[in-house]
């Protein structure tokens, strides 16, 4: 029995085959804890950030009293943690390449198409939500009704689309 991957999106046209095994499940259960990390880490983030807003204006009234020294400290702390957050990101690009290069047996010019065909790190992440998911035992079917389902949801969600 093999699995077929649609490789489309990464620039390929003809459908992946690959067998499935114990080793294809250990690495997508990987690289898919390593994306529920990222976003677990990117909503603790938000959540961070919503909370600094909301004791932003007591914090304003303190900021003209603040020397230079401080004021230059909070930017190196700010652009510290800007740098390990693209460090983070660097990574998880990085190791999400390598799986799909490693799972699908791409060849490193197929590689480089995938980097030209992928147009940013979202489009990334859901190519390889969908790798991990045929892995894992969903249809093609299954995982557009969960996309479109998805999709819904965050329409809901979305202040900007009422």
């Amino acid at each position: 029995m093999t699995i077929k991957i649609k490789a489309t999106q990464i620039g390929i046209k003809k459908p992946i085959e690959i067998k499935p095994s114990v080793d294809l499940q250990i690495e997508s259960s990987k690289i898919g804890r390593m994306m529920v990390q990222a976003n677990v880490d990117s909503l603790r983030q938000q959540v961070e950030e919503e909370r600094l807003k909301e004791t932003e204006d007591s914090e304003n009234e303190s900021e003209s009293t603040k020397t230079e020294l401080e004021k230059m400290e909070d930017q190196l702390l700010e652009l510290e943690k800007q740098q390990k957050e693209l460090d983070k990101e660097k990574e998880i690009v990085e190791s999400s390449f390598n799986f799909l290069k490693n799972v699908l047996g791409l060849t490193d010019e197929q590689v480089k198409s995938a980097h030209r065909n992928l147009a940013d790190y979202t489009q990334l992440m859901e190519y390889v939500s969908y790798v991990v998911a045929r892995i894992k035992g969903s249809s093609d079917k299954q995982i557009e009704a969960l996309a479109k389902k998805e999709e819904i949801i965050q329409k809901e969600k979305d202040p900007k689309k009422d």
